[in-house]
């Protein structure tokens, strides 16, 4: 006490704190702690550890399955709308064409509405070439990967020499 710091207490029912006759409270003295072996430390950490790892595999689990089907739900809303654009664009063409066949005839609106998608379909198609070939030009070589593999191979019986 002259410390300055104040005893702890174990903690007891109201009912053992007063007497029925005086009214009094009583204090119990603090018992003293019981310390466990490192055995029993050891076990109590490795159990605990086992269940922090197993409970964390399961909180995993539950994240990736409810990702999932939220990735999925998008997925599906994604298709739907580029469905959607794919009928747009058609109706748009469609639209051109009725609207040039009001000073063209119906034919001849018709014929220029599948040129301008011949045209873009060939622009695309070229593009897509392009990128292919670049794709193919960036492509790993097998003398590149044997040259890798003769370095390891190096490296690894220099090592087992020392």
């Amino acid at each position: 006490m002259t410390s300055g710091t104040t005893p702890e207490f174990e903690e007891i029912s109201v009912d053992e704190i007063w007497d029925d006759d005086s009214r009094s409270s009583r204090r119990v003295p603090p018992t003293k702690p019981v310390h466990p072996s490192i055995v029993e430390l050891v076990q109590t950490v490795i159990s605990e550890g086992q269940t922090l790892i197993t409970s964390q595999i399961q909180l995993l689990k539950m994240k990736g399955q409810t990702t999932g089907k939220k990735i999925a739900i998008a997925a599906g809303l994604i298709l739907t709308a580029l469905v959607l654009v794919f009928y747009m664009i058609g109706w748009l063409l469609r639209t051109i064409e009725l609207a040039l066949a009001n000073v063209l005839p119906g034919w001849a609106a018709s014929l220029i509405v599948a040129g301008i998608l011949l045209v873009a379909i060939i622009v695309l198609v070229l593009i897509g070439v392009n990128v292919v070939k670049r794709a193919v030009a960036d492509k790993p070589t097998a003398e590149g990967f044997q040259t890798d593999l003769d370095v390891v191979k190096e490296a690894v019986k220099e090592g087992k020499g020392e």
